[in-house]
């Protein structure tokens, strides 16, 4: 059924009932017109001429090829009566579209006989098939089915609901709820005219709603529905934090430059960027409006094995002020330290105490008492996957841990470590790899720099640094 209307779009048959429907491909031949005509329709029973069906048009994707046409014409007994509906172009999302239309209007002879019509004249009709389901021809409804169910104004607590109006409908039964709820259990909302405002609703929570006619004296027309919409985000307080046990995260958002993009692994419930399975690319997860009220930082954890054969995997972790165009780069990992030993090729290490952990203090003088998003850049070489877990940010606490530590200048009994912190006094410990703590060698300093002595030759070491915040 055409690009978006594959497997997973695709909404089956319209009854339900795992039946047939009619069907237009959008490939080769083109151009051409495909008719298919109903046998000759008794039709001395009916006082009126009424003919509805169910149509799917959807091509969200490839909109700049064109739609096809999409025609009805009417057999009156005597002669064809072109055109009398008219579509080209696709539905808001993948669903059967309800067609009526009142023909009460044509003279009609004898047996009547409907013709439908796909022209495949769009600019690449390959990618705008064309489906039908359920014709029906009988009397026109007293009160006719609610046409044209649409919203606007959608923010995180309201949103404009619409319709088309019905010229024998004296008001309208609105049915709206959280996606899934039952209508029938429902209490209805009366409009007397074709919109209505509901408020009072759930930030970042997807609803439907579903309209009926109300004719009085003709009764109650078909239910029309349901339509969905989904509410807006409000902006996040700190601290904020998510550790991507559901997918998609609430509010965050996703845009890639192919088809290579963020998505979930199910098993250990993180943030995923599966380089190993694309050779290119660039994916992009925003985190929602955070609103910095305090003096912050951003902690994150993340997972990458490092291969020389693709050495140009890399993540990048920017920040952009509300408001503004700028991003502002705050982390770049690429290259051999972009590297998690405990991970695979495919799968990150199986406990987050072996994930890198991370942790960078956001500018006061840029960022306090402003409103962000934070972006996480996955760009992939086709080495492994890559992962993150547990983003946070927090106000940042009165005795900062020192971060950012780097050790350089190794010689055989010196090194030189180094730290980020806002701090001014730190403690140093330091000694051969897997020393307990407390039995190692002990240096204090007040700067953010220290150079380790006393070290043997030919020996790893390992060095933990502690902020001393009493006066």
């Amino acid at each position: 059924m055409g690009y978006d209307l594959g497997s997973a779009n695709f909404p089956g048959e319209h009854t339900g009932n795992s039946g047939s429907w009619a069907w237009v491909d959008g490939s080769s031949p083109y151009p051409c017109k495909v008719s298919l005509s109903t046998d000759s329709i008794d039709i001395s029973a009916l006082t009126s001429l009424y003919l509805e069906f169910y149509l799917l048009s959807y091509n969200v994707s490839y909109v700049s090829s064109g739609f096809n046409e999409f025609s009805v014409d009417l057999y009156d007994g005597t002669s064809w009566n072109d055109s009398v509906y008219y579509y080209s172009g696709s539905s808001a999302t993948a669903d059967w579209q309800y067609v009526g239309i009142d023909l009460s209007s044509y003279t009609t002879s004898g047996k009547i006989m409907f013709r439908f019509n796909v022209d495949k004249t769009a600019a690449t009709p390959f990618y705008n098939d064309i489906g039908l389901d359920d014709i029906s021809v009988k009397n026109v409804p007293p009160c006719p089915i609610v046409l044209g169910l649409s919203t606007s104004n959608v923010t995180a607590t309201s949103a404009t609901l619409h319709w088309s109006s019905v010229t024998a409908a004296n008001s309208y039964d609105v049915l709206y709820g959280l996606q899934g709820f039952n209508p029938a259990s429902a209490v209805a909302s009366t409009a007397s005219v074709d919109s209505l405002v509901v408020t009072s609703l759930t930030p970042s929570s997807n609803y439907e709603f579903y309209v009926v006619a109300n004719c009085g004296t003709n009764g109650y027309s078909d239910t029309t529905g349901p339509v969905s919409f989904s509410t807006l985000c409000t902006t996040s307080s700190m601290p904020f934090s998510e550790d991507f046990s559901t997918w998609p995260p609430t509010c965050f958002t996703f845009s890639q430059s192919s088809s290579f993009a963020w998505d979930h692994d199910g098993n250990g419930q993180h943030a995923r960027a599966r380089f190993w399975s694309f050779s290119s690319g660039t994916a992009y997860m925003t985190s929602p409006v955070i609103d910095i009220t305090q003096v912050a930082r951003l902690k994150f954890k993340w997972a990458h094995l490092y291969s020389s054969n693709y050495p140009d995997d890399q993540l990048i972790v920017r920040i952009q002020k509300v408001g503004s165009t700028q991003w502002d780069t705050i982390a770049d990992f690429k290259g051999p330290t972009f590297n998690t030993p405990a991970s695979a090729n495919t799968a990150p290490p199986a406990s987050l105490s072996d994930f890198a952990s991370e942790t960078f203090y956001l500018d006061s003088a840029t960022y306090y008492g402003e409103e962000i998003v934070v972006d996480f850049v996955a760009v992939t070489d086709y080495g492994p996957h890559l992962f993150i877990d547990d983003v946070v940010i927090e106000a940042v606490p009165a005795c900062p841990d020192p971060t950012q530590v780097a050790v350089s200048n190794i010689a055989s009994s010196t090194a030189d470590v180094s730290w980020s912190s806002t701090g001014s006094k730190f403690i140093l410990e330091y000694g051969p790899c897997g020393f307990t703590q407390g039995t190692g060698m002990f240096d204090t300093v007040y700067t953010n720099s220290a150079t380790l002595t006393g070290l043997s030759s030919n020996t790893d070491y390992e060095v933990y640094i502690q902020t001393d915040c009493i006066a």
